[in-house]
């Protein structure tokens, strides 16, 4: 996967965020559809579950992010009542917002723009949403994504963004 387009603002004025047609990508492998509930824990300026309710039929979405000017951007293109969003760090969730029907779908803060998450909260919060029921499908930094992969068993496939290194995580159906 080649982002080369991430160079440019998106439309609502937020640089590096993450196209529509890879949100799109990994919604597709999470097997998003009508009754699922969508969780971006980074969710930036919510690229992922705007595509997840309006392209994919979502029935509602939660998202969490921790830089207040992001968040604002994502909360003005939210305002109906099926999405949830949270100005707080993604290890803050109320799990009992989690269910079978939810479906993580994320791109974790990698490269030189963003501060990395750390490898074992994440393993973590990824735990806690596994043991609710919901799946997993999480675009990575190669180095981070082969821990998370093998701490939770999930699938891995390299991919290159931006001309560095990543991979998805995901679920096995």
């Amino acid at each position: 996967v080649q982002i080369h387009e991430n160079l440019r603002s998106d439309a609502f004025g937020r640089p590096g965020s993450l196209r529509r047609h890879l949100a799109c990508g990994l919604l597709q492998l999470a097997g998003v559809d009508e009754g699922s509930t969508v969780l971006d824990p980074f969710m930036g300026s919510g690229t992922i579950l705007d595509a997840a309710l309006r392209i994919y039929g979502a029935d509602s979405v939660i998202g969490m992010e921790l830089d207040a000017a992001t968040y604002e951007v994502a909360r003005a293109r939210f305002e109906d009542s099926r999405s949830s969003l949270f100005a707080r760090s993604f290890d803050e969730l109320d799990l009992s917002l989690i269910d079978r029907q939810t479906r993580v779908v994320t791109n974790v803060p990698f490269g030189v723009r963003f501060k990395r998450v750390e490898t074992g909260r994440l393993i973590n919060f990824f735990s806690k949403c596994a043991l609710a029921g919901a799946t997993i499908t999480a675009l990575i930094s190669r180095g981070q994504g082969a821990t998370v992969a093998r701490a939770l068993r999930l699938q891995r496939k390299n991919v290159i963004v931006m001309g560095q290194a990543a991979c998805i995580l995901y679920t096995r159906w």
